[in-house]
């Protein structure tokens, strides 16, 4: 999905969703069996452009799918990840926090530093997709902070212009983290 990152980076968020039309017409195999619908990646990109409402509505659809998918399966916290990611999109806090809660414990059950830091580094998205400044300043002060998954010296740069961070991109608080965990030259 290159081609989605660079319009992305690019701020061509009218065209995220005819090029996840080309890679992915129906459903995007996330592996173990299970598909992500369409519809994650339409509420996604319509949380890009601004367009809360049409995101979460298409949050909800990709929600019913993918819990659909997930009944009954004894490894469904594996996959905590989307369910809080998509929740989020929703605007359901109660639910995103409790997926993002059950992330933390799988990852800690099976002593799993990277996904640990997944883990943290999810809670921190969802804190922003729910407007939760506060809370997702935090968490990204204390991801660029650790060293594990790359820290500093990739992530301050990338978090810097990624248009997932747009809303807070003015903040003081923002800045401040940016500029403290930039490479120097």
């Amino acid at each position: 999905p290159w081609a989605w990152w660079l319009a992305l980076f690019e701020g061509r968020f009218d065209d995220l969703d005819a090029i996840v039309a080309q890679w992915a017409p129906e459903n995007f195999e996330a592996g173990s069996g299970l598909t992500l619908p369409r519809s994650m990646f339409t509420a996604n990109n319509a949380w890009l452009r601004g367009d809360r409402d049409s995101a979460r509505s298409a949050a909800a659809e990709a929600r019913r799918d993918f819990e659909r998918q997930l009944a009954g399966r004894k490894d469904a916290d594996r996959f905590a990840y989307w369910r809080a990611y998509l929740a989020a999109l929703d605007g359901d806090a109660p639910s995103a926090r409790r997926w993002l809660d059950a992330e933390e414990r799988y990852a800690r059950s099976i002593d799993d530093a990277v996904l640990l830091k997944g883990a943290s580094d999810s809670r921190m998205q969802a804190m922003v997709l729910l407007g939760e400044r506060a809370a997702a300043l935090d968490l990204l002060e204390r991801a660029l902070a650790d060293p594990v998954g790359g820290g500093d010296f990739a992530y301050a740069g990338q978090v810097a212009i990624d248009p997932f961070w747009k809303d807070l991109r003015d903040d003081s608080r923002f800045k401040a983290i940016i500029a403290k965990h930039r490479p120097k030259d």
